[in-house]
């Protein structure tokens, strides 16, 4: 579940075989310049982006799920749900989440959202922004874009086969 793996995230950073918590090991890069060390500075980058990106989802997560609780309260939360996506877009959708998933064929009884994922910027944006987005997502998708909708369900889920 989504909640679950942020419970215990905690990320660190390695300095010299050393694992530090993030602004500890900022502090240190910066107080002994190790951003000019050669190499380093990839490094660095790629670790600070990674932790960027999961803040960025878990900030975008928990607004999405505030605003539809305040005002989408019959809609499936993306926290409890399960995604699926009509057979048509199965390609977009496994090329743009990667191998590795298995897929099946269900049926669903219960309630459905259509989305458009357009709304899901996994980037740290002010609150505001993502609370704008929300609305959108939570509206519905207006059609222009069945590909790459997002539909959640919740509900009794009947596995019919798996595919592929």
């Amino acid at each position: 579940m989504f909640n679950k793996y942020y419970d215990s995230y905690y990320p660190q950073m390695s300095i010299d075989g050393t694992s530090y918590p993030i602004s500890q090991a900022l502090d240190i890069i910066i107080s002994q310049k190790l951003y000019a060390k050669e190499n380093n500075a990839k490094m660095i980058v790629e670790q600070v982006k990674d932790v960027t990106k999961e803040f960025a989802l878990f900030l975008r997560e928990n607004i999405f799920e505030e605003i539809r609780m305040n005002y989408f309260q019959s809609l499936p939360s993306r926290k409890s749900c399960i995604w699926v996506c009509d057979e048509n877009a199965l390609d977009y959708w496994v090329a743009t989440l990667g191998q590795g998933h298995q897929i099946f064929e269900v049926s669903i009884t219960g309630t459905i959202h259509r989305a458009d994922q357009k709304y899901l910027n996994a980037e740290i944006l002010p609150c505001e922004l993502i609370r704008e987005n929300a609305f959108h997502y939570w509206t519905g998708n207006d059609g222009n874009n069945p590909i790459e909708e997002e539909i959640l369900a919740e509900g009794i889920v009947e596995v019919l086969r798996v595919y592929k």
